[in-house]
């Protein structure tokens, strides 16, 4: 884990350098979002779940960990991005 050492001497951990996330920006978004994913989930499916927790869209991921995905013609409203089979999810806010 990256640290480093205070003016005190102490040893402190720097979160900035953390686990892998999954991320959406710009969040909230009106017409496309780039979601960010660590590279190794390549073909993975990544699920777009509205507030309900019904399905409304499914996509396979690439390997280059980033993705840009149109929003248009999703109504307006929050969603939970995550990826199948894992802890990694973010939430969407669409706005039109």
């Amino acid at each position: 884990m990256a640290g480093f050492e205070d003016s005190g001497g102490a040893h402190v951990i720097d979160l900035r350098v953390s686990a892998p996330t999954l991320a959406c920006y710009p969040n909230p978004t009106n017409g496309s979002t780039f979601v960010t994913y660590p590279s190794y989930l390549n073909g993975s499916t990544m699920m777009i779940l509205d507030a309900k927790g019904d399905l409304v869209r499914s996509i396979t991921l690439g390997g280059s960990g980033v993705l840009e995905m149109a929003t248009g013609q999703l109504p307006e409203g929050l969603y939970l991005v995550n990826i199948a089979g894992t802890t990694f999810s973010t939430k969407l806010t669409v706005q039109h």
